[in-house]
């Protein structure tokens, strides 16, 4: 008897664990179902959206990717620094995980130029390690390639000061700071190589910016290889003038 009356109290727990188990799924679908829905309901679709400037940031919070017609300021040490850009440009800027402006592209021009550039900075100073660069004008057709040389270890550049020489006003009122003069002293361009009106050329300079080494093919298909000292004057070539 006992028996019979376990195997029934057995039989109605085992009933009611499947209708527990099924009450169960059936809810798992319907928050699913509800959640899916709802998800659904929040993706929205634009045929267009018009901003000056559209920003990314990464999971700690910090800028990274701009896209902008706005580049009168540039990121860098925790500021915005004015720079000096060509006019109506658009542009792509990059930012490093501290938020500085690592590089970037850009389009722009009027009726006088018109251009198309790509660069990318140094880390912990604002200047340019390597960029490409197209420009047009009614004179001049010219597409670049171009590297800079690194900041000097020897240099006395501080990026604070600069942030508070422009902090001061001073940068805004055209006044050459030591710090400008610093940063200005570093920005050598040491290989080019490129194309203009139709005289394609590979040159090589010394740290101070001066041209030493031109292999070039002119404009009349004439090939061209010249060494120059440190004044500029050609101190050999071939072939010879």
């Amino acid at each position: 008897m006992n028996t019979e009356m376990n195997f029934d109290a057995l039989q109605k727990q085992n009933r009611l664990l499947k209708v527990a188990i099924s009450s169960i799924g059936i809810s798992l679908v319907l928050m699913l179902t509800i959640a899916f829905t709802t998800q659904k309901k929040e993706v929205k679709y634009f045929d267009e959206i018009v901003v000056k400037k559209f920003s990314m940031i990464d999971s700690t919070g910090v800028k990274r990717i701009e896209i902008t017609t706005d580049l009168a300021t540039a990121p860098f040490a925790g500021e915005q620094i004015e720079r000096n850009i060509p006019p109506n440009m658009a542009a792509i800027i990059f930012m490093n995980p501290n938020g500085d402006e690592i590089g970037g592209l850009g389009f722009g021009g009027d009726e006088n130029m018109t251009f198309a550039l790509n660069a990318f900075d140094y880390t912990g100073i604002t200047l340019e390690a390597i960029g490409y660069n197209r420009i047009r004008t009614p004179e001049i057709a010219s597409a670049q390639f171009d590297v800079m040389d690194s900041a000097s270890k020897a240099s006395d550049f501080d990026c604070n000061k600069f942030v508070e020489d422009h902090k001061s006003g001073k940068l805004k009122d055209g006044e050459v700071t030591e710090q400008v003069k610093l940063l200005q002293e570093q920005m050598v361009s040491r290989v080019n190589l490129g194309v203009e009106n139709h005289n394609a050329a590979l040159v090589l300079m010394d740290q101070k910016g001066n041209q030493r080494i031109v292999l070039e093919v002119n404009d009349k298909n004439e090939a061209i290889f010249k060494i120059m000292d440190e004044n500029g004057k050609v101190v050999q070539q071939f072939p010879d003038k």
